[in-house]
């Protein structure tokens, strides 16, 4: 892939967080935008109601996470976060179903998970990401737009404010991801552009 000058992220989730790792191999920078107000420690925040509830890093996102931000699950575990080695050590009921409990004699390092808590993940991504040197993480910025094209045909930057106060901003941008969740504008940006509807998934 021809290496681009800059991409922008909506959303520092956990999701944008990762998609900014991504994107820094690639782009010369990468700027990471959120509305709210960014702790600097574990702290749950008003972007992620579902900050509360259980989480988990299971095998295959632990090693994901362990591929982008090497170290990341010793330092959950260092922090105090749970290493699951068995699905023994794990209950989970779903609508009457039980989760395969079967132990292992001897357990197998690719199975084990970490749980540790959406705020203590979330901490330990952010300052990881923050050191990557071509990533900019900026929070308390609004997004009212992507800014396309003449033509409509492609990105060319976001438009936003910080909350401030300031004047609105247009940051150029090859590339914008939208990880904004449940608070996405994407289907009011598509049709404001006179796109078609992205087709919906219902669980």
């Amino acid at each position: 892939m021809e290496r681009r000058e800059h991409a922008v992220v909506i959303g520092a989730s956990v999701s944008g967080m990762l998609a900014a790792r991504v994107l820094a191999e690639e782009y010369d920078g990468v700027t990471v935008l959120d509305r709210d107000e960014l702790p600097e420690g574990v702290e749950n925040r008003r972007g992620v109601p579902q900050g509360p509830h259980p989480h988990a890093l299971l095998a295959r996102g632990r090693q994901i996470f362990d591929d982008f931000f090497p170290g990341l699950c010793d330092e959950l575990l260092a922090g105090g976060a749970p290493l699951l080695t068995d699905m023994d050590d794990f209950q989970l009921e779903v609508l009457g179903h039980k989760l395969c409990q079967d132990r292992h004699d001897v357990p197998d390092p690719e199975l084990m998970s970490v749980q540790p808590s959406r705020a203590f993940l979330e901490s330990c991504v952010r300052a990881r990401l923050r050191r990557v040197g071509n990533v900019e993480v900026r929070d308390r910025f609004t997004v009212r737009s992507p800014v396309l094209s003449p033509d409509n045909a492609r990105t060319v930057g976001v438009a936003g404010s910080p909350a401030d106060g300031a004047a609105e901003e247009v940051l150029p941008a090859d590339l914008v991801v939208d990880a904004s969740g449940r608070a996405s504008r994407a289907p009011t940006w598509l049709r404001d552009w006179g796109y078609p509807e992205a087709a919906v998934d219902e669980v």
